[in-house]
């Protein structure tokens, strides 16, 4: 026997297995009771899936493609009103 012992138990004591108890081997305990083993479990899913109300104002939405130009032209210097020397224009389509 190792490690530390009672202060009551003699120092010659020659029958250890008295001493000892008897501890059930595995093989024995998986016999007698049923050993969980992990496993996956899926999610519980619900039976009905309520779909989603109409987002307000859906019927009014409208996808259109905008399409932005930029054009200069230059200005004579006869036709000038000012030190501008080019026309800008903005277009939209």
């Amino acid at each position: 026997m190792l490690g530390k012992r009672p202060i009551k138990m003699s120092q010659d004591s020659s029958d250890v297995s008295t001493l000892v108890e008897e501890v059930p081997s595995f093989s024995s305990v998986c016999a007698s009771e049923s050993v969980k083993i992990p496993r996956y479990i899926p999610p519980k899913l619900p039976e009905r899936v309520v779909a989603a109300a109409p987002v307000r104002g859906e019927l009014h939405y409208l996808k259109k493609k905008l399409i932005i130009g930029n054009v200069s032209r230059w200005i004579p210097v006869s036709e000038r009103d000012d030190t501008a020397s080019h026309k800008w224009m903005v277009t939209k389509t």
